[in-house]
């Protein structure tokens, strides 16, 4: 797999090119996705990647406003809810700690949409899992750093300044494995 690191470096127009480029290719590149903006370009792509009738599944710690509550992302989730694709948020909070966006996505998935609060996701060694997203068990992004509950209520008011993750339209093994670890935690 290639890694591409530099691409947040980018100006964030050519940035969403190269991600467009990535999500019509299905392309097998792992890259950045450090910055508030680029984490909401990468959403709305993913959430584009969602196959008719696809699985969206969102672990985050508070589902932050300052991604969720953008035009951008709520305009791709809201195509990929015409499309039949589910969408499914676990989050480690709880319903009230939780950012507004949570009840549009709810009206705008209705019966496709499934929230379980108050929820911690661990992978095979045990180990607590970072915020992260997958589509359709094949595109993925995920946060290589956790955040603290306490830490994470003002991301509903100001983003937050790094994200670190690292993101890939085509991981099955990665993306795989994020999946089932998300569909283990009730």
């Amino acid at each position: 797999m290639v890694q591409h690191s530099i691409l947040t470096k980018l100006p964030i127009s050519i940035y969403k090119d190269i991600l467009k480029k990535y999500r019509l290719e299905e392309s097998n590149v792992l890259f950045d996705n450090d910055t508030h903006e680029h984490a909401k370009a990468l959403i709305s792509e993913l959430a584009k990647s969602a196959k008719d009738n696809g699985l969206i599944q969102i672990h985050s710690t508070v589902f932050c406003n300052t991604i969720f509550d953008s035009l951008e992302v709520k305009e791709a989730l809201r195509d990929a809810s015409t499309r039949g694709v589910r969408l499914e948020v676990k989050t480690i909070a709880t319903k009230d700690k939780l950012g507004a966006a949570i009840n549009t996505y709810s009206n705008i998935f209705m019966d496709n949409f499934k929230l379980t609060e108050n929820v911690k996701i661990f992978d095979a060694q045990n180990e607590q899992l970072n915020n992260f997203m997958v589509v359709d068990k094949t595109g993925l992004r995920y946060e290589q750093e956790l955040y603290p509950l306490e830490n994470m209520q003002e991301c509903h008011n100001q983003p937050r300044p790094n994200m670190n993750a690292i993101a890939c339209f085509n991981d099955i093994e990665n993306a795989g494995a994020l999946s089932s670890f998300f569909e283990k935690q009730q």
